[in-house]
């Protein structure tokens, strides 16, 4: 499998950033690694092509590359990066600019609930015409997610907005029902004191219709 991209590296973003904000932003995430990776565990398999939707600084997707051997892509509205691997710029919100079939795997790492509904819909759509397999990973709609998922946008991007739209995992499988796709639920585990309470889902192909 061939890919062109362009590789981009960012040493520093373009804001303030204590090196005692970069530890704790690099330890979360660290942390929440873990507990990703176990959901997608039997998913994620050494040589998959990978790609990240919103993979912002792709600190997440290396950790994942580093413990699988898979190869990660990563895309986002724009370059957020601050170390090296395969990304391009997102041109439409909705829509993921690579053929059919490009990947193995297509994630959604608690991205979704930062996009309006509409382009939830498209963006999952789109995530199985370029992949065998979707996995996404999000948080419950509560105070606590809310307001440290403001907290850790506000640590990397401290001048954009952060937008919001947390979704239910009933509003997830209504979702799912309606574009007539097959999911399957996936289990967390977590240590008692992560703070972040998440579900997960595997989208692996779309039923027939009747």
């Amino acid at each position: 499998m061939k890919i062109k991209l362009n590789l981009h590296r960012r040493n520093k973003l373009d804001f303030p950033f204590s090196k005692e904000s970069e530890m704790k932003v690099k330890s979360f995430i660290q942390f929440r690694a873990k507990v990703l990776l176990n959901a997608y565990k039997d998913f994620i398999s050494e040589g998959n092509w990978v790609l990240d939707v919103g993979c912002g600084s792709g600190q997440l997707a290396k950790i994942i590359q580093r413990k699988t051997n898979c190869i990660v892509t990563g895309i986002d509205v724009d370059n957020f990066l601050n170390v090296t691997m395969p990304f391009k710029v997102m041109k439409e919100e909705s829509e993921i600019p690579f053929k059919d079939n490009h990947f193995d795997v297509v994630m959604f790492n608690g991205v979704l609930h930062h996009i309006p509904t509409a382009n939830q819909y498209s963006l999952i759509r789109d995530g199985l015409r370029v992949s065998k397999c979707v996995l996404i990973f999000d948080a419950y709609n509560t105070i606590t997610n809310e307001v440290l998922c403001w907290i850790m946008c506000k640590l990397r991007l401290p001048y954009n907005k952060v937008y919001q739209n947390y979704m239910e995992i009933e509003d997830y499988e209504r979702m799912f029902r309606y574009l007539n796709l097959n999911y399957e639920r996936l289990e967390i585990k977590s240590a008692w004191y992560y703070p972040l309470k998440h579900f997960a889902f595997n989208l692996n192909h779309k039923l027939k219709r009747k």
